[in-house]
């Protein structure tokens, strides 16, 4: 017996019926990916007995190089494929959720220059983020999904000049040491004061 284990399947009902979603995640293209996907439609097709609609999600770089379809005299069979590296990466940060926004990380940056173009995802993921815990989770995402893009270093120049978390000013211990600075300070100028306030009196 053979045995498939999708992405991620969900059972949807629209206002046209109930079908069934398959979506398969690839970072690299593979020549053998039509028959894969035929071969988990007809097993879904044959366990849920409902019709099924199936996406790859192009995660990789650059355009993917795989079939989307087998015909032959007695077989005839497609899926659908969407690239995000051909998508427009400001449709993501149009978003309103964080999750949705890194996703831009892996879209299409144009002609743009990519420190600038993850600077602003940075940005947007950044004022979207509803604490600082959310906030370098989101970024330890797009840390995980540079990866599949060549943009590391670039990236790496972008969280320098973008992110706080990083930033000195918000170490707990730079802040102590702030605060007992200024404390300090008001202290010795109480001191001089007491000074002066005994020099008069003599």
């Amino acid at each position: 017996t053979k045995e498939r284990k999708p992405d991620l399947l969900k059972r949807v009902t629209d206002t046209k019926g109930t079908f069934v979603l398959h979506v398969e995640y690839q970072a690299k293209s593979d020549p053998e990916m039509p028959y894969r996907m035929a071969e988990y439609s007809i097993m879904l097709q044959r366990k849920y007995k409902l019709p099924v609609k199936q996406y790859v999600i192009f995660i990789g770089s650059g355009k993917a190089k795989m079939a989307t379809s087998i015909v032959t005299e007695d077989f005839s069979f497609r899926y659908n494929m969407i690239c995000l590296s051909s998508i427009d990466y400001k449709l993501f940060l149009k978003s309103a959720k964080p999750e949705e926004q890194i996703l831009a990380i892996l879209a299409n940056f144009e002609n743009e220059e990519p420190v600038l173009a993850i600077k602003k995802i940075l940005q947007v993921v950044k004022d979207s983020s509803d604490s600082s815990f959310a906030e370098e989770r989101y970024f330890n995402q797009l840390r995980v999904l540079i990866q599949l893009r060549n943009f590391k270093n670039q990236f790496d120049k972008a969280m320098e000049s973008i992110s706080t978390f990083f930033k000195e000013e918000n170490d707990p211990l730079f802040y102590r040491g702030k605060v007992k600075g200024r404390e300090e300070g008001l202290e010795e100028g109480r001191e001089e004061g007491r000074e002066e306030g005994r020099e008069e009196i003599i």
